[in-house]
């Protein structure tokens, strides 16, 4: 058992060995913790890239309706003057008040769009993605390392080891989607060797750029002014640089959107997977004659 290649997948389904020990039951429940995972993760990711995205037209001008960029409940709740704006001027239908998050709806139509037309142009979308804002994030660093100010490192850990526990808590979301590497193994060439190197690879680079960036946002302004949404965007406003604030802002709608395209990728892999082991029904694992995708769980 030990000796199964990497990824572990047990009948298709990435589980720890652990579980392969104890049967099927704890493969289904794996296989639906991961598809839940995923299901809300796309759901705060597309809220996410529709509050940049409405919010960067804002700026340059365009405003869209408020019934169009939130959800039902948000604006009936009515704790925001967005919220509040949503609700008295939404269109109604049969006494239905029309309230939705446009945006959101329509990158993830593009997003599952991309997934399913094949995996080689969902790579290929991915790569310019991460390179765009791969870039983005390196040019942040260089030129916030020149307004780094070192005494707002002092003291460097102001509220101690339980500060830093409570950092690695809240650090550890962003590291959830790397396990969706491995939901494309049937797709590489060379699995065994790839799906390992590219984890951890990935991984090693990602903890590099937080610490760096981390280090860079703490240089620029104190700790205590970093409780913000948007924190990059925030501390080149008080640095005086206003321009960068767009280049942010255009940066993090692509960070998101590659973000979606990863979970929206693996998530129709995990039901495919889990057809064919006989615990969904066999239509989730029905693939695309032509693009070679779970196409019933995408169209």
């Amino acid at each position: 058992m030990l000796n199964l290649p990497l990824p572990f997948r047990y009948r298709g389904v990435p589980i720890p060995i652990l579980i392969f020990a104890f049967g099927e039951i704890f493969a289904w429940i794996i296989g639906w913790d991961l598809l839940m995972e995923y299901a809300i993760g796309n759901i705060a990711v597309a809220i996410s890239w529709s509050d940049y995205f409405t919010n960067l037209l804002s700026k340059a001008g365009m405003h869209i309706p408020d019934w169009l960029t939130m959800d039902f409940v948000s604006a009936k709740a009515g704790a925001t003057t967005e919220a509040i704006s949503a609700w008295t001027t939404a269109p109604q239908l049969f006494g239905l008040r029309i309230i939705m998050d446009l945006p959101a709806l329509m990158i993830v139509a593009l997003i599952t769009y991309v997934v399913f037309m094949g995996i080689k142009e969902s790579r290929t979308a991915s790569n310019l993605m991460v390179i765009l804002k791969l870039a983005v994030i390196f040019f942040v660093i260089v030129l916030g390392a020149y307004y780094i100010n070192p005494d707002n490192w002092s003291p460097f850990t102001p509220t101690g080891f339980t500060g830093i526990m409570k950092g690695v808590s809240a650090v550890f979301f962003a590291y959830i989607g790397f396990d969706a590497i491995s939901t494309t193994a049937e797709e590489c060439k060379d699995p065994q060797r790839d799906l390992p190197k590219g984890m951890i690879y990935s991984l090693i680079i990602c903890t590099v750029v937080y610490v760096l960036l981390a280090l860079v946002l703490t240089g620029m302004v104190n700790y205590t002014k970093l409780n913000v949404g948007d924190p990059l965007a925030m501390v080149f406003d008080a640095n005086g640089m206003k321009f960068i604030s767009g280049i942010i802002a255009i940066s993090a709608i692509v960070a998101t959107a590659s973000v979606l395209l990863v979970f929206q990728l693996g998530q129709p892999r995990i039901w495919m997977s889990m057809s064919r082991d006989g615990l969904l029904p066999k239509i989730f694992s029905r693939i695309h004659p032509r693009h070679g995708t779970p196409s019933f769980l995408l169209f």
